[in-house]
Order: structure tokens, then sequence, then C-alpha cells
């Protein structure tokens, strides 16, 4: 029995460890034709506008120039990746991600040994850990769907996975040494976590345990613990239970930052939060509070969006969300369209699978609100972008009409890959593609209406 049942073990380990590579090969492969795209074919939409330059590097091996992104933080996190114990000996920026250093790091090493030319070192090694990230994210994505009753075939499967790379968050992250990438697996992860929202106790202490490691890689892992614990409570509700349960899932979340902090301290460290004691991220709100404080700064050549001041702030925000909107307008109708002309039955089972990642999108925008620091359209992507590019990718796969999801797919394609990185002073830059992709968004309009009966009700199984 015991052997069986390592056996089993051991097969499911084997199968999605291969689901895993196989993804992250294709994803690779996209990357690569990705790059092509921006920094070869058509280099003049590779601008990343702020906080990053394009450097032309050389080839000894293929003999050619080519040119490669360098963000201005890319210096720090390798620092901290070459000597990691250095990062808690000072006030270091990223000294609350070390699992994130360590990520980078994990790569780092062995191809330091293989590759001689640091430009390019870290321009891979950077390709490498992002496409690990979206690996991982669509591998949980899967899962999440599957367990929903979805059949997903290898060519949607495809698609997804296209849909999710031409996320800009992705699109231009990948190339970039920022952890941001990181959101999308929160988004993903919390939806997979919070799918069953009884959470009995002891997977509560678990999953916010989990989270908790997940936050020294990015503090924005934090938000799903507020899913996490509420589910717990419904559930303690129901059964009756004393609500002091709650307390050791909150000591579970904090107990990694808990000892990260006390490493730093016994090593004779002041542990150092650049978050809150530089940038006065979600702190300026009690110090304008209590002692007047604010900080309204759009200096766009120091890389300052400081919006900090009631109600001020407010205004920033929204302002920055109707942007983004704007940014995203091509996927957004595509997506309004499509469910408009869903029928019921089918709308009811899309609205049902959606619900949860609706909630995570909501929770992510009230939060980034108080944040104080406001970098153009960046922080609703991690909100709202994201969530049209998951509940995009439903859509398509609730499609079985081939025309329909061609058409829908070949719009937000053709869009995305020629749209410009968001730091774009004049939002979108207007170009060929963009031009295109509006014109076959009327396309689709019309397609859509000739075939509003699109959607099988045969393409999703109850639970």
């Amino acid at each position: 029995e015991f052997s069986k049942m390592n056996y089993k073990l051991i097969n499911k380990f084997n199968f999605n460890f291969l689901k895993f590579l196989y993804l992250f090969f294709l994803l690779i492969t996209g990357a690569s034709f990705l790059y092509v795209f921006l920094f070869i074919l058509f280099p003049e939409n590779s601008k990343y506008y702020v906080a990053n330059v394009l450097i032309e590097n050389y080839s000894n091996y293929f003999d050619l120039n080519y040119y490669v992104p360098i963000s201005y933080d890319l210096e720090k996190y390798i620092d901290g990746v070459k000597d990691f114990n250095s990062i808690i000996t000072y006030e270091y920026n990223y000294q609350t991600r070390p699992l994130y250093i360590l990520y980078i790091k994990l790569f780092w090493n062995p191809l330091s040994g293989i590759i001689e030319n640091e430009i390019l070192l870290n321009f891979l090694v950077f390709i490498i850990v992002h496409i690990g990230i979206l690996s991982i994210s669509t591998f949980i994505f899967f899962r999440f769907l599957i367990n929903s009753g979805f059949e997903i075939t290898k060519s949607k499967e495809i698609l997804i996975l296209i849909i999710f790379l031409l996320n800009p968050v992705f699109k231009w992250g990948v190339f970039d040494s920022a952890h941001q990438t990181l959101t999308f697996l929160m988004f993903i992860m919390t939806a997979y976590i919070i799918k069953n929202k009884n959470i009995e106790n002891r997977k509560a202490y678990f999953f916010c345990f989990i989270v908790g490691i997940f936050c020294l890689a990015s503090e924005f892992f934090i938000l799903s613990s507020i899913f996490i614990i509420y589910n717990q409570f419904i559930y303690l509700m129901k059964k009756d239970k004393n609500y002091i349960f709650i307390l050791p899932s909150i000591l579970f979340l904090l107990l990694p930052s808990i000892l990260w902090r006390s490493y730093i301290v016994m090593n004779g460290y002041v542990p150092y939060n650049a978050n809150f004691e530089y940038w006065n991220q979600f702190v300026w709100l009690p110090k304008n509070l209590l002692g007047g404080y604010e900080n309204v700064n759009f200096n766009l050549d120091k890389h300052e969006f400081y919006c900090m001041d009631i109600p001020l702030f407010i205004r920033c925000y929204l302002n920055d969300l109707v942007k983004t909107i704007y940014y995203l307008s091509v996927p957004l109708i595509i997506f309004l369209i499509n469910y408009f002309y869903m029928k019921d039955d089918t709308k009811e089972k899309f609205k049902k699978v959606s619900l949860n990642l609706i909630l995570i999108c909501c929770v992510i925008f009230i939060s980034t609100a108080f944040i104080g620091w406001y970098p153009p359209i960046r922080l609703n992507l991690y909100s709202l972008g994201h969530l049209i590019t998951v509940l995009f990718g439903i859509q398509l796969l609730l499609t079985l009409n081939k025309q329909l999801a061609f058409s829908s797919f070949l719009t937000y394609f053709t869009y995305s890959i020629f749209l410009n990185h968001w730091n774009s002073p004049n939002i979108i830059e207007f170009n060929f593609g963009i031009g295109l992709s509006l014109l076959l968004t009327v396309f689709h309009l019309i397609v859509t209406k000739r075939n509003s009966n699109y959607l099988s009700n045969n393409s999703y199984q109850k639970e």
C-alpha cells in the first residue's frame, strides 16, 4: 500500500515537472521571438522611456551587435546576487526581497562560469528568471481551470501562453531586472488557493506560511492572506468555532519575515525597508493625518511620481486608472464584445469562475491606491491589467467557434505585440500595428454579431 502510494506520488511529480518544462520551453521560445520583434525588427517600438536604457552589445560567438535593455536597478540586484550576505550590512534597497535575490542567484552562479560577457549574462539570467515565474503561473492557472471543470486543448493552451506573455508586465518585464512579474504569480496563486472557500484551520496555517515565504520575494503577496484569513473566518463561523484560531494564521504569515529580520539583527545590523523608510509608501498616510506630511512631486527625469496628499492622492490614482483603461482599450473592448454576446447560461458559468479573480483585482486595486507613489499605469496593470489578461484567456477557452476564437486572438495579438511600453508620455504610440488592431476590432464585432451563439455549454463542466 505504502509503496503504491509512493509510486503514484513519484509519477504525479514527474508528470507535473515534465509539464512545467514543456511550458518553460514554449515560453522561452516565445520570449526569443518577442526579443527579435522588439529589438531587431521594430526597434522603434522597444523604448522603455523611464529607468531603462538600450545598450549595444557585441557577441564574439555570433560576430554580431545586438541591443540589450538595461534597467537602472540592475546593478543593485546584481550586487546582492554576487554577495548575498552584503544585503544586510547597509541600507540595501531590496533587503526585503531576499528570496527574489536567491532565485536570481540560482541561475546567475552556474551561468557566470559559462558566459564571460556580463551584459549578456545578466540579460539571459533575468529572461530565465521571469520565464520561470510565468511558467509557474501558467501551470497553476491550468490546474485552477482543470479543477473548475475546463478541458484545455493543446492549441488553446499555446494561445493562452502567448496571451500571458504579451501581458505588458511580462512583455516588457521579461527583459528587465524588476520583480514586477511576481504580481501575476500572486494573482494566479491567490485564485488557486481560495477556490475552495471553506478553508479549515490546518490549510489556513499552511497557506499563510507559504504566502509568508513568498512575501520575502515580493511584499505584494501579503494581499493573498486577506482572502485566506477571510475564508478561514467563514469556515470558523459555519462550524461555530472560536475565532481565536485565526491568530496562528497571522503568526504563520509573519513568521518568515520575523525570522529574516531576526537573522539581520543577530548579525549585528539594523533591518531596512526602503519602501517605508525611503519612499514612504503607505506610511505617508498616517504621517499626513498626524503630522501634516505631504509630498507631491512628479519629476519624470528623476523618476519621482509622488502624490502623497489627502485627498489629492485619490485624484492622482483615478487619473492613472483612466490612462490604464485607455492603454488597454483594445483588449478590453474585445473582452466586452465577447461577454455581451455570450449566451446567458454560459455567461453565468463564466461569472462563477471569474468571481474570485475580480475580487482579487479589487483588493489589489484598493490596496495600491494608498501607496502614494504612482509610476505611470504600472500599479493598475497589477490589478486591472492582470484581470483583463486572465479573463480574456478564459473567454478564449470557452469559444468553440474557431473563426471567433481566431478573430479574438488575432486582434489581441496584433494590438499587444505593437503596443509600446506604458511609460510613454503619450500612453499609446500609434503605429501600423495599432491601426490594424483597430480595424480588426471592428471586423471582430461584425463577425461576432453574425455568430452570436458561439459559446458552447459543453465546453465547461460542473464541478
